[in-house]
C-alpha cells in the first residue's frame, strides 16, 4: 500500500521498508538530500519493482525511488511520485468517492 503523491517529482519509501524489501543498506551514505514536510532528509537512488492491480488487471513498472539512509518521521509511509508512475498512466483523483483511478495510457509519450 502506498500514497500517490502527484507533487512529488519521485517515489519515496522510508530506509526501514527498503531494507524489509531487501535492500541491502547497511552503512550507506547518502548520495543527496531531499526536503519534504518532515525535513531534510538523506537519500540514495533504487530501482523498485512496484505492482498496480485491480480486480481485473494488473501491472508490474520498474520505477525511480528514493531510499532514506536514516530515520524518517513517518515511518511505513510509501510515496509514489511521478517520475515513471506518470508516464504509463492518466492518474485521476475522485476524491468524492476517496479513489484513484489508473488507466493505461497507450501512447507513453
Amino acid at each position: 500500500m502506498a500514497l500517490v503523491d502527484s507533487g512529488a517529482d519521485i517515489s519515496f519509501m522510508p530506509r526501514e521498508i527498503g531494507e524489509l524489501l531487501g535492500m541491502r543498506l547497511g552503512n550507506t551514505k547518502a548520495t543527496d538530500y531531499v526536503q519534504g514536510i518532515g525535513g531534510k532528509v538523506g537519500i540514495v537512488e533504487r530501482k523498485v519493482t512496484v505492482r498496480i492491480s485491480n480486480a481485473h488487471e494488473r501491472y508490474n513498472l520498474t520505477i525511480p525511488f528514493y531510499v532514506s539512509t536514516g530515520k524518517v518521521d513517518r515511518v511505513g509511509q510509501i510515496l509514489l511520485g511521478r517520475a515513471g508512475l506518470f508516464h504509463f498512466f492518466d492518474i485521476t483523483f475522485l476524491k468524492r468517492n476517496q479513489k484513484i483511478k489508473f488507466k493505461r495510457r497507450t501512447d507513453r509519450r
